[in-house]
């Protein structure tokens, strides 16, 4: 495992014992070859860090999290 991911596994593991209903809202991870086809047409290469980053998880589905207490 990277230190990217391991790093991004710690905050979800905190996220996880303490705001678990944040963790419903994570998309599950992008294939490479889904992410090769969304920046196929850029004019730069993607570092490898940002195929781990969505490899990993692809970001958090829209809706409300509403006010919640720390």
């Amino acid at each position: 495992m990277t230190e990217l991911i391991n790093a991004l596994e710690r905050i979800l593991k905190w996220t996880k014992q303490h705001r678990p209903r944040y963790v419903d809202y994570l998309q599950p991870g992008l294939s490479r070859g889904e992410i090769e086809d969304l920046v196929k047409d850029l004019p730069f290469q993607i570092p490898l860090e940002v195929y781990e980053l969505y490899q990993w998880r692809n970001g958090a589905r829209d809706g409300d999290l509403g006010q919640e207490t720390a």
